[in-house]
């Protein structure tokens, strides 16, 4: 943390902070202060526990970000309602266990921010929630990140599907239980898509007492559901937003503003989402409304443009959800019409709520990304 922001000691000097870094062009330093004002009112309100804490962070960093969005002061009544009512963690378990993501996961996922929801902090926390909470919020987290990429790879090089469920469910559950319980990670396994740093972890997991004791008697199961993990990393299907943001602060030939404007471009915020709020409107297929359910989305992966088509609006779409991590995965495109094309890969699309009728209106100016997409996103096998 920039030694400024270590210095503030209100939640209010961080926000004064974060609005004058903004005004600088320095969005980086701007989400620092945010961050450091959470925990500043996290920690005045009195939690006992470090769970605790964090569901109470957690609150607090959905209220920032509906603060940005609306731009002015807005609180989570209902949350705190709640908290009030039945006491924090069972406030947050009630919160989990509706039939939907917390709107607060929805709003902390679109700007990069998951950690600090409560989906979230159930799963580092596993002990102090219900087991239907956990596994709840497990498959949520699971399908916001696209983790059946996954299990795709692995169907794709010949596992069967009985193997597929073993690896898919070690490294998802048990191995993560473990690494959590230990303090190795602070998040499920299969958040984590540097491979870099997954095989320094896969390293100390393979040494805990418990790995050794159940690989043994499970034929080496939970070292080949590591190493298969380490493989697919390998094959380069993920690229981490944080590695992009990264390289963009280390690029020396860069103006700070054009640093700002290319970061809030990549967490899909910022300028380049308010430009593609106002062309769209609406997420450009389902026609929903609702700016939270709402992702920006490049057409040409972020990793294969130049930094002009990165801001470029027309290299964007404002997706819904679903329709967003399948455009993204390859498992759907449009034709140069605007037909929707949907991969064989992506088995009952209809339960995610795709449709072959789909259409989306495309202008000339789209169609260069939308053909690179197909010939070089789009999955036909």
């Amino acid at each position: 943390m920039d030694d400024r922001i270590e210095k503030l000691r209100t939640p209010e000097d961080c926000e004064r902070f974060a609005e004058n870094a903004k005004e600088r062009g320095r969005a980086d330093l701007a989400q620092e202060a945010r961050q450091k004002a959470v925990a500043l009112r996290a920690e005045s309100y009195g939690a006992n526990t470090e769970v605790e804490r964090e569901c109470l962070e957690a609150v607090y960093a959905y209220e920032e970000i509906l603060t940005e969005k609306n731009g002015k002061k807005t609180r989570a009544s209902r949350t705190w309602q709640m908290i009030r009512d039945h006491g924090i963690l069972p406030a947050v378990e009630r919160a989990v266990n509706r039939p939907h993501e917390t709107m607060g996961y929805s709003a902390l996922l679109e700007v990069g921010l998951e950690q600090y929801a409560f989906e979230s902090v159930v799963v580092k926390y596993p002990n102090q929630f219900s087991k239907e909470a956990v596994e709840r919020c497990r498959t949520r987290i699971r399908q916001w990140h696209g983790e059946s990429n996954f299990e795709r790879w692995m169907y794709s090089v010949g596992l069967s599907k009985s193997s597929v469920e073993k690896y898919y469910g070690a490294i998802g559950g048990v191995l993560s239980e473990w690494a959590l319980s230990a303090e190795l990670v602070n998040r499920n396994i299969l958040e984590i898509t540097n491979k870099t740093k997954f095989d320094a972890l896969s390293i100390k997991i393979s040494a805990l007492p418990i790995f050794l004791e159940r690989n043994s008697t499970g034929h080496s199961m939970y070292s080949s559901a590591l190493s298969k993990y380490s493989e697919f990393l390998a094959n380069g299907t993920i690229s981490t937003v944080k590695e992009d943001i990264e390289e963009i602060v280390g690029n020396m030939n860069l103006e700070e503003t054009e640093k700002s404007q290319l970061i809030s471009a990549r967490v899909g915020q910022g300028k380049y989402r308010k430009s593609l709020l106002s062309y769209w409107g609406r997420c450009a297929v389902t026609g929903v409304k609702e700016p939270v359910m709402l992702l920006a989305s490049h057409i040409k992966p972020w990793s294969k443009c130049s930094n002009e088509e990165r801001l470029d609006q027309f290299n964007g779409l404002l997706l819904s959800p679903n329709l967003d991590r399948a455009f993204d995965q390859g498992l759907v495109s449009f034709s140069e019409n605007g037909s929707i094309i949907i991969s064989p890969l992506l088995s009952d699309p209809e339960t995610l709520g795709i449709h072959p009728d789909m259409h989306i209106q495309l202008c000339p100016e789209h169609q260069q990304y939308m053909e690179y997409h197909r010939a070089n996103v789009f999955k036909t096998t």
